[in-house]
């Protein structure tokens, strides 16, 4: 995916390959949707912070 998207980084939450892309939402299979309500996108570091809260609680997350 990250392959796919000009301004998408290749990163690791949580000890799992991420991609990370901020800017306007697509979909994928598991969505972590940040939306604000100034239309900004949101920044990195906030992405990351939900992410690493928000992963470990999906069923069978840290059996990949």
């Amino acid at each position: 995916m990250a392959d796919l998207l000009n301004t998408a980084q290749k990163r690791t939450v949580l000890g799992h390959p991420a991609v990370l892309y901020s800017d306007r939402t697509i979909a994928i299979a598991i969505a972590i949707a940040i939306w604000r309500q100034d239309s900004v996108v949101p920044d990195d570091a906030a992405l990351l912070s939900v992410a690493e809260k928000v992963l470990p609680t999906i069923p069978g997350w840290g059996n990949g």
